[in-house]
């Protein structure tokens, strides 16, 4: 019987990649990476599951709690971005590693991969009952991994100033960050929030004034203030879920471009809005002469392209599914000509009186632009994310010669991003795409 299973799921993964392939003709197809930046977050009002007392105890409260970590094992396989975990360490200061043994960090989200935090700080266990202690409950394959901060306080004094609470669920990979009480009055700053497998893909929240209304945080150490007056409620609950696996048929949306108009030569990003937000999608972009016959873009397989034209040109994209083989079809953009290009084409690396270029290219933490110029000269260099949204913009000034201008990215989240560069009449100079890694 289970030879007769495996060979009708054989059959069928044969049946969906042929479907796939007549969709897309014979395209490559992509699937989009899995990174915790693009986990959708959430916040509540609930009651969470309080574990108090019920749970096996990391930690008694017979003595002070002060940067101790400590191993766990979760009773179940937990995807995370991706990656299956079954181990993980608990730190004292309000956080966990899946996977390896975490170091102490009163910064979490700033140096420790695979972090769940949710009061990353100083943290310290001193007050009558405290504790660390996890819980499993539910049943397979519904099980829910519950580690409790009983009773926690700040450092040096070690109060009874919060509990709280991060869950593990089964089968969805679910992550919630509970907080079950917050009876605290000292002032701090935490951090909340989620790390990869590297620190630069993260996900994390920020506020000043309101936990309940928190926004997301543009760096790894963004962090929320914890004050007599700005605490998280009882029972708020921080969610974050993971794309579950496509079904049936996506949800293609809208394209968007980047730039309102097009040179002969500009390089613009297309991507897409209202998309269905799943696992499993692979994308195929393509462009017409008249809005009715379409080929396919070489290579351009993920939901955002970086495209050039030389005319007015049609954009779609194909989106499939790739577990049900079913597709839709995007809405058509039609990206005219600019009216106001008085430039000539664009060229990748040189143009009149100038030569450009950009290394390292993937960057880590900063790049340099090396502009070898005939004159003296003011430039404006603009980046935008995959989305077309603005991220940074600087006048930079150059001189007759080498000028090597440094930019840093370092807080800028992993993926891909374009330079614009102009001149002091606004033309558009150069363009480029960096990878930020």
């Amino acid at each position: 019987m289970k030879t007769n299973n495996y060979s009708i799921k054989f059959l069928l993964s044969i049946m969906r990649a042929a479907v796939c392939t007549m969709l897309l003709a014979f395209c490559t197809i992509n699937l989009e990476a899995q990174n915790v930046s693009t986990y959708q977050f959430s916040s509540s009002i609930g009651t969470p599951v309080n574990i108090y007392n019920t749970g096996t105890a990391l930690t008694i409260g017979t003595g002070a709690i002060d940067d101790n970590t400590y191993p766990v094992t979760i009773p179940f396989t937990f995807m995370y971005h991706g990656t299956a975990f079954t181990t993980g360490s608990v730190c004292a200061n309000g956080f966990i590693k899946l996977g390896g043994t975490s170091t102490s960090s009163y910064t979490p989200l700033t140096n420790t991969t695979n972090c769940i935090s949710a009061l990353g700080a100083d943290l310290y266990g001193a007050a009558t009952n405290h504790k660390i202690e996890y819980k499993t409950t539910g049943t397979t394959p519904n099980r829910v991994f519950r580690i409790q901060f009983d009773n926690w306080g700040f450092y040096s004094g070690g109060l009874n100033e919060v509990t709280f609470q991060i869950a593990l669920y089964e089968t969805t990979g679910q992550i919630d960050v509970a907080y079950i009480a917050a009876p605290g009055m000292s002032s701090h700053n935490v951090q909340v929030g989620l790390t990869g497998a590297t620190v630069s893909d993260f996900n994390d929240r920020a506020t000043t004034t309101n936990w309940s209304a928190s926004t997301a945080g543009t760096t790894t150490s963004a962090n929320l203030t914890f004050s007599s007056t700005v605490r998280p409620a009882t029972g708020l609950i921080y969610t974050w879920n993971d794309a579950l696996p496509c079904t049936g048929t996506p949800t293609a949306g809208t394209v968007v471009s980047s730039a309102p108009s097009i040179c002969s030569g500009y390089h613009f990003i297309l991507s897409l809005t209202g998309t269905t937000f799943a696992s499993g999608l692979a994308f195929q972009w393509q462009s017409s002469s008249n809005g009715s016959t379409f080929t396919n873009i070489g290579g351009a397989t993920s939901s955002s392209v970086n495209v050039t034209q030389n005319a007015a040109t049609y954009y779609r994209c194909i989106v499939v599914c790739t577990n049900s083989a079913a597709s839709s079809n995007s809405s058509v953009l039609l990206e005219p000509m600019g009216s106001l290009c008085s430039h000539s084409p664009i060229t990748m690396n040189t143009i009149e009186g100038a030569n450009f270029n950009i290394y390292p290219n993937p960057a880590q933490s900063e790049f340099t632009l090396d502009v070898t110029s005939e004159s003296d000269r003011e430039l404006t260099m603009v980046m935008y994310d995959v989305l077309g949204n603005k991220v940074k913009q600087e006048k930079r000034n150059v001189t007759s010669g080498l000028t090597s201008l440094k930019t840093n990215i370092e807080d800028f989240k992993t993926g891909m991003y374009f330079i614009q560069v102009t001149d002091a009449d606004n033309n558009i100079i150069y363009s480029k795409r960096v990878i930020k890694q």
